[in-house]
């Protein structure tokens, strides 16, 4: 008798959270924007490997070792100053479309760019002068393909940007075939035509990039009125004190962010070798992959409702959203994980081969850190929609601090499996501070959202009195 009360309470229990996420469920266009984000992420997921598999084929461990630390130091100024322009340009789009200012903010922006791109060319030449003067050649030697590529690349992503804003989702899933699979034959010519390993797959990212561009960039915007439920363009323009805050808190976050995900490949060339560095890098994006493409799925289909959500107001409906992102993503990763355990090392064999598998350890390490990963990622998505960016910056700090020092310590004892493990361990702290200050943030906008006592009591009346 207990357990059939305690299975009906349980069911009872599920039928309830079932019907809390009806809304979101039953939207027509939720099951084919899901179908081709998916088509779309297959499509990175099959690029991506086949691009490990000719670099592992064809770029000996050193090259690639190169090329990772060039790539890191364009990572670090694209994150610092283009990923965050392009954040905050994808969540106050969403505003200014609730106000009916969409064309002439898309129109700015792409102007914004443009020098961005250009400012992002100049560091990069300013880091490798200097590094030439300290007598490191590297930055020097790939400065043309490292400066197209960081030109290219924002265009390539606010693209990207405007095709999920508009819930494109069909031509973003080809945007992402073309970048992707494009940058495989690209690389095979440009190695064939005698040039380096590095600054093949440096300069086959840029021209991927470019041709996107070419092919995808849509400079007509569909005219957008002002929401019902916004109180207009006046709305907008007196947010743009929050919407500056906003955007330079993403700056902040962003910084401790690339320490948190990429520092590990300099503490390894620092102690060990640029081989190690290539090896190391290799199996991290390996990896990761899978969590990658997982989660940029999840972003796609949630990130354009969520945004509009909170761009209303209804901070019930983010709520709802953030925990099926969450649920899913885990469900999902934790399945993948499984699966890796018992054919990963043949995947890496036949994919890599023996010069790029590393061990088990570290496979699993990284792999298992990307579950904590996607769970976080499903928090970062939320606070853009509220436009809190200090919890963010708070957990990029608090992972950042722990891996780099966990690194400097363990690396030289243990060598790059210590990598993986102060990856899955700043995994774990970065999403844990991420889901509590979330629900936290939550909460307290549903309480402001909900109406007062005597409020309800007057909509509760004008129901009854209804025929």
């Amino acid at each position: 008798m207990q357990r059939a009360e305690h299975g009906n309470r349980l069911l009872n229990a599920t039928l309830k959270v079932l019907h809390a996420y009806l809304p979101e469920l039953r939207s027509r266009t939720l099951l084919p924007d899901a179908w081709w984000s998916l088509t779309g992420n297959l499509f990175s997921v099959l690029g991506g490997l086949a691009a490990l598999k000719v670099i592992a084929a064809f770029v000996p461990n050193a090259e690639f070792g190169r090329a990772s630390l060039v790539l890191g130091v364009i990572g670090l100024l694209t994150l610092f100053l283009v990923n965050p322009l392009l954040t905050a340009h994808l969540r106050l789009g969403f505003d200014h479309a609730n106000g009916g200012s969409a064309d002439s903010y898309y129109a700015r922006f792409r102007w914004l760019l443009v020098g961005v791109g250009m400012l992002s060319t100049i560091c990069y030449a300013l880091i490798a002068v200097i590094g030439r003067w300290a007598g490191n050649h590297l930055y020097l030697g790939l400065v043309l393909p490292a400066a197209m590529l960081l030109f290219v690349q924002p265009h390539a992503s606010a693209t990207n940007n405007y095709l999920e804003a508009q819930r494109r989702y069909r031509p973003l899933a080809f945007a992402t075939l073309l970048f992707k699979a494009g940058q495989v034959p690209l690389l095979l010519g440009l190695l064939v035509t005698g040039l380096s390993g590095a600054y093949g797959i440096i300069l086959s990212q840029a021209l991927a990039s470019l041709a996107l561009v070419l092919v995808f960039a849509d400079r007509r915007h569909p005219s957008t009125q002002p929401s019902v439920r916004s109180s207009g363009l006046e709305e907008a323009q007196a947010s743009r004190g929050l919407a500056s805050r906003f955007a330079g808190g993403v700056y902040l976050a962003t910084f401790f962010g690339w320490v948190l995900t990429t520092s590990d490949r300099y503490v390894v060339g620092h102690y060990l070798s640029l081989s190690a560095v290539g090896i190391y890098t290799m199996n991290y994006g390996l990896w990761s992959l899978p969590y990658q493409i997982l989660n940029g799925w999840l972003d796609t289909v949630s990130r354009s409702r969520t945004y509009t959500r909170a761009a209303e107001g209804d901070w019930q409906a983010v709520s709802r959203s953030l925990w099926l992102r969450v649920f899913a993503g885990l469900a999902a990763a934790s399945a993948g994980t499984i699966l890796l355990c018992f054919v990963g090392r043949r995947i890496a064999l036949m994919l890599v081969g023996e010069s790029y598998w590393s061990s088990w350890r570290l496979m699993l390490l990284i792999a298992a850190g990307h579950i904590f990963f996607v769970i976080g990622s499903s928090a970062v998505t939320v606070l853009f929609a509220a436009k809190n960016t200090s919890i963010l910056s708070l957990a990029n700090l608090a992972g950042a601090t722990v891996n780099v020092l966990l690194n400097i310590y363990l690396i030289p004892r243990w060598g790059i499996v210590a990598a993986g493990a102060t990856t899955f361990l700043s995994y774990v702290l970065w999403a844990s501070i991420l889901l509590a200050g979330t629900v936290s943030l939550t909460r307290s906008l549903k309480a402001r959202q909900e109406p007062e006592p005597t409020a309800r009591l007057i909509c509760a009346a004008r129901v009854l009195a209804e025929p």
